[in-house]
C-alpha cells in the first residue's frame, strides 16, 4: 500500500506536467474550443484533456497486468476505454457528425456486454428472452454515455460529481471490509488535480475524449459492483447518480413536451441555469449541498438500518426534483 502511494505521488506528478503541456499543445494545433451561445466561456478554451487522462490510465492498466494479477476490474477498464477515447478525441478535433458517435456508443457498449457476458449469463432471466436483456443492457449503457456527455459543458460540476461518487464508492467500500481497487485512487486524484487547473477560471476542458471516457469508467464500476459485491453497494450507486439521472430526465421531457425539440443545443439543464445566471462555482456549490444535506445523510441512515431504502430514495428524488423544477420556473424566466 505504501510502495503504491509513493508512484502515485510521481504519477500525479507527471499527469500535472503533461497537463500543463497539453494545454499549450492545443494552443498550437488549434484543438480549442469555440464559444457557442450555450456556453458559458467567451474565450477560446484548449479541450481535448481526456486523452491525457486516457494515455495515463492505459499506461497504468498495462503495467498493472504485466506486474500484477489485481482483480478483474482493471482487465474491464483496460479494454473498455480504447475505442471511445480514441475516436472521442477524434471528434474533440474534427467534430464528427452525432450518428457516428452514437455508433461508436453502441460498439462500446457490446464490448462492455461482452466483457461482463459471464456474469449476464448467471442472472436468472428465461432464455427466450436473454436477447431483450441484451438490448435493453445496450440501450443503457448508451443512454448513459450520453447522459454524463451532456455534462461537458460544465467540467467542474462533472469532475466534482464524479469525484465525490468515487470517492464515496471507495469510503463504503473500506466501511464494509471490500478490496479498495488502486485504479479508482488513481482515477479520483487525477480528476483532482484536473479540478485543481480549473478552480478559479476555466483553463483546460475535459472534452468528449474526457466526458464519455469519465461514463465508461462510472459504468464499469456501476456494473462490476452490482455483480461481484452485495446488493447494497449497487442501491448506494443509485442515490448518488440521483441528481444527474432527475436533473437530464426532467431536462428531456422539457424539451419534448415544452420547447418540442430534443437535439437542438440548449442551456437547460440546472446546473447550466445556474452557471450561466451566476457563475460555475454556483453551480458547484449547488452540488456539494444536495451530496452534503441529502445523498450523504441518506446513505448514512441505510447504511446504519435506521429508515427503509425506499423512502429515503423516494424523499431524496423528491427534492432534488423540486430542487430543479424550481431553477428551471423561477431562474431561467428571471
Amino acid at each position: 500500500m505504501s510502495i503504491f502511494f509513493l508512484y502515485l505521488i510521481i504519477y500525479l506528478l507527471i499527469f500535472n506536467f503533461a497537463l500543463k503541456k497539453y494545454i499549450k499543445i492545443a494552443y498550437f494545433y488549434n484543438v480549442v474550443s469555440i464559444p457557442k451561445n450555450r456556453d458559458s466561456h467567451k474565450t477560446l478554451k484548449p479541450k481535448g484533456a481526456g486523452i491525457i487522462f486516457f494515455i495515463f490510465f492505459l499506461a497504468f492498466l498495462i503495467i498493472n497486468k504485466i506486474y500484477s494479477n489485481e482483480i478483474d476490474f482493471n482487465y474491464l477498464v483496460l479494454l473498455s476505454i480504447p475505442l471511445i477515447s480514441i475516436f472521442s478525441f477524434a471528434d474533440d478535433i474534427y467534430d464528427i457528425n452525432w450518428k457516428y458517435k452514437i455508433l461508436v456508443d453502441i460498439v462500446t457498449a457490446i464490448i462492455i456486454i461482452f466483457l461482463f457476458k459471464d456474469y449476464i449469463d448467471k442472472i436468472n432471466f428465461s432464455k427466450s428472452l436473454i436477447f431483450i436483456l441484451y438490448l435493453f443492457l445496450i440501450f443503457s449503457i448508451t443512454w448513459f454515455i450520453n447522459l454524463i456527455n451532456f455534462s461537458d459543458g460544465s467540467d467542474g460540476y462533472l469532475t466534482l460529481f464524479t469525484i465525490i461518487n468515487i470517492f464515496l464508492n471507495l469510503l463504503i467500500k473500506y466501511y464494509a471490509g471490500i478490496e479498495i481497487n488502486y485504479f479508482n485512487i488513481l482515477f479520483c486524484s487525477t480528476l483532482v488535480i484536473f479540478l485543481y487547473y480549473n478552480l478559479y477560471k476555466s483553463n483546460i476542458f475535459l472534452g468528449d475524449s474526457g466526458s464519455r471516457l469519465i461514463a465508461i469508467i462510472l459504468i464499469i464500476n456501476i456494473l462490476y459492483d452490482y455483480f461481484t459485491y452485495d446488493l447494497f453497494i449497487s442501491l448506494i450507486w443509485f442515490l448518488t447518480i440521483l441528481i444527474v439521472f432527475i436533473d437530464t430526465g426532467i431536462t428531456i421531457l422539457q424539451r419534448i413536451v415544452i420547447n418540442k425539440v430534443l437535439l437542438k443545443e440548449h442551456k437547460d439543464h440546472a446546473y447550466q441555469i445556474l452557471a450561466n445566471k451566476y457563475n460555475h462555482k454556483i453551480s458547484i456549490l449547488w452540488i456539494i449541498f444536495n451530496f452534503g444535506f441529502i445523498i450523504v445523510p441518506s446513505i448514512l441512515l441505510y447504511l446504519n438500518n435506521i429508515v427503509e431504502y425506499l423512502y429515503l430514495a423516494f424523499f431524496s428524488a423528491f427534492i432534488i426534483s423540486y430542487q430543479i423544477i424550481y431553477i428551471k420556473i423561477k431562474l431561467k424566466c428571471t
